[in-house]
């Protein structure tokens, strides 16, 4: 007599004969222990192959949501950069000293700060540096000390959270010794 030991892999179903007679006690445990340790071996792979997939699954997740948030910090200094001209405008009104265009000014200025945007500073006489600054144009100078220093402010530059937002537009000192 024959008895049939079947057991699903997922795929196929697997027959594995186990034949009665003498010794057979002995041989069907054999057999028994033979299907267990393949039946062991492919739930382990199974097991693997589920884990290796949650945990791309997870990668992917937080990839996703890290370029969502990159999309959205370059969304938001989009934004802040637009607002940088009204800022400018503000600057220029505020020479007129009225005293409803200051806090304006004053309550942009916070938004401003708020958001980690702040004023690059381009102090006259301060090293020219291309990281920060735009050079866009130049002012001849007779003293030596003052070659490639910021000798006027044109336009303000801001930086956000300490990167380069719009860089500041000045002239440039030259040095030029009189003859």
């Amino acid at each position: 007599m024959k008895d049939d030991i079947i057991y699903d892999d997922g795929d196929n179903t697997v027959e594995s004969e186990i034949a009665d007679g003498d010794g057979a006690p002995e041989q069907k445990i054999a057999q028994l222990k033979k299907a267990l340790a393949e039946c062991r071996k492919e739930k382990e792979e199974y097991l693997a192959g589920w884990q290796r997939s949650r945990a791309d699954f997870i990668n992917a997740r937080k990839e996703e949501e890290e370029r969502r948030s990159e999309f959205a910090r370059l969304r938001e200094e989009k934004i802040l950069r637009d607002l940088l001209d009204v800022a400018d405008s503000f600057d220029r009104a505020a020479g007129f000293n009225q005293e409803g265009v200051s806090h304006i000014h004053k309550q942009f200025a916070d938004i401003l700060k708020h958001y980690g945007v702040s004023a690059i500073d381009t102090s006259v006489g301060k090293p020219f540096d291309p990281s920060y600054h735009e050079a866009i144009g130049q002012a001849e100078t007779d003293v030596p000390e003052e070659d490639d220093t910021v000798k006027e402010e044109l336009q303000r530059g801001y930086s956000i959270n300490g990167r380069v937002l719009r860089p500041a537009k000045v002239k440039v000192a030259l040095y030029k010794p009189n003859n």
